[in-house]
């Protein structure tokens, strides 16, 4: 698996056959088949991987004893940033994050990635904006409803191919600024 990620880090999800990465992995193809049915099955293992990663960072932000703003901040701005990052060194995490690879014996796109990314953060602040308003920093009617519409809000900054084309200085201050925006309309008075 380690071989895999490094290789399509590098190459892209389609620039690395099976046979490139046994060359890697100093295994044969046949080996890897027995662990991996298709190339696309290491593709999810990939995706849930990253998936796995968001929801742990941002349970761990959650549990934390910051102020819920702090959390927010964390949750939504921390993650821009390091998102930002990684695609632009990462051009399996481009594609992937992309929407634009699509998995052959899996029938689906990974446009499925983004979205189970977006319910992952929507749910993470979905929990801060409700302890926020018990704690009364918060004016929320809906956490779950406002909660989308912070995480959309925010969405374009999870955006790889928008995310990309800026220069990432650029983008965390964007996001920074729509963040203090976006306090501002749900601060308690």
């Amino acid at each position: 698996m380690h071989a895999f990620e490094s290789l399509v880090a590098q190459f892209g999800l389609d620039g690395v056959s099976m046979k490139d990465l046994a060359r890697e992995a100093g295994v044969s193809v046949g080996a890897i088949y027995l662990e991996f049915p298709n190339k696309d099955a290491l593709i999810l293992m990939v995706e849930e991987k990253w998936r796995s990663h968001v929801a742990e960072r941002n349970a761990a932000i959650v549990a934390g004893d910051q102020p819920p703003e702090d959390k927010l901040r964390g949750i939504l701005v921390e993650h821009a940033a390091a998102f930002s990052q990684i695609v632009r060194e990462d051009r399996a995490a481009f594609e992937l994050l992309s929407g634009a690879q699509r998995l052959r014996y899996l029938g689906r796109t990974t446009a499925d990635t983004r979205k189970k990314i977006f319910e992952l953060m929507a749910g993470s602040v979905a929990g801060v904006l409700q302890e926020g308003c018990e704690a009364g920093a918060f004016a929320v009617e809906d956490p779950e409803s406002t909660s989308r519409l912070l995480v959309q809000a925010v969405a374009e900054y999870f955006s790889a191919p928008e995310v990309a084309k800026r220069p990432h200085d650029d983008v965390v201050r964007e996001v920074e600024d729509l963040f203090a925006l976006l306090m501002k309309a749900i601060r308690a008075r």
